[in-house]
Protein backbone atom coordinates (compact mmCIF):
# COMPACT_ATOMS: atom_id res chain seq x y z
CA UNK A 1 0.00 0.00 0.00
CA UNK A 2 1.26 3.48 -0.87
CA UNK A 3 0.27 6.66 0.88
CA UNK A 4 0.40 9.88 -1.11
CA UNK A 5 -0.70 13.30 0.04
CA UNK A 6 -0.80 16.93 -0.97
CA UNK A 7 -1.28 19.82 1.44
CA UNK A 8 -1.88 23.49 0.70
CA UNK A 9 -0.95 24.88 4.13
CA UNK A 10 2.86 24.98 4.62
CA UNK A 11 2.64 24.39 8.39
CA UNK A 12 0.35 21.35 8.00
CA UNK A 13 2.60 20.08 5.22
CA UNK A 14 5.67 20.26 7.50
CA UNK A 15 3.85 18.46 10.33
CA UNK A 16 2.56 15.79 7.95
CA UNK A 17 6.01 15.23 6.47
CA UNK A 18 7.64 15.04 9.94
CA UNK A 19 5.01 12.52 11.03
CA UNK A 20 5.78 10.38 7.99
CA UNK A 21 9.52 10.46 8.81
CA UNK A 22 8.81 9.28 12.37
CA UNK A 23 6.66 6.45 11.00
CA UNK A 24 9.34 5.41 8.49
CA UNK A 25 7.24 6.25 5.43
CA UNK A 26 8.47 7.64 2.10
CA UNK A 27 8.30 11.44 2.34
CA UNK A 28 8.73 11.83 -1.43
CA UNK A 29 5.04 10.95 -1.69
CA UNK A 30 4.05 14.12 0.19
CA UNK A 31 3.68 17.31 -1.87
CA UNK A 32 3.10 20.94 -1.02
CA UNK A 33 0.56 22.71 -3.18
CA UNK A 34 -3.02 23.11 -4.30
CA UNK A 35 -4.66 19.83 -5.29
CA UNK A 36 -7.34 21.55 -7.36
CA UNK A 37 -5.16 23.84 -9.47
CA UNK A 38 -1.82 22.00 -9.44
CA UNK A 39 -2.24 18.28 -8.62
CA UNK A 40 1.12 16.72 -7.73
CA UNK A 41 0.06 13.17 -8.62
CA UNK A 42 -1.87 13.87 -11.81
CA UNK A 43 -0.40 10.93 -13.72
CA UNK A 44 -1.14 8.36 -11.00
CA UNK A 45 -4.16 6.05 -10.69
CA UNK A 46 -5.77 5.62 -7.28
CA UNK A 47 -8.18 3.09 -5.80
CA UNK A 48 -9.27 5.40 -2.96
CA UNK A 49 -9.21 9.12 -2.31
CA UNK A 50 -9.76 10.93 0.97
CA UNK A 51 -10.37 14.58 1.69
CA UNK A 52 -10.83 16.59 4.84
CA UNK A 53 -14.10 18.45 5.25
CA UNK A 54 -12.22 21.77 5.39
CA UNK A 55 -12.06 21.89 1.59
CA UNK A 56 -14.90 24.45 1.35
CA UNK A 57 -12.57 27.52 1.63
CA UNK A 58 -10.45 26.05 -1.18
CA UNK A 59 -13.45 25.95 -3.51
CA UNK A 60 -14.14 29.65 -2.96
CA UNK A 61 -10.45 30.51 -3.40
CA UNK A 62 -10.36 28.58 -6.68
CA UNK A 63 -13.70 29.63 -8.17
CA UNK A 64 -12.18 29.61 -11.65
CA UNK A 65 -11.15 25.97 -11.32
CA UNK A 66 -12.87 23.55 -13.71
CA UNK A 67 -13.41 20.89 -11.02
CA UNK A 68 -14.39 21.29 -7.38
CA UNK A 69 -14.98 18.87 -4.53
CA UNK A 70 -17.31 19.55 -1.61
CA UNK A 71 -17.64 17.36 1.46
Amino acid sequence: MSLLGQELNPESYAIFKADMVVKGRDVDNIALGNTLTDPAFENRTFHYGLSKKTIHPLIQANAGCKYALAA
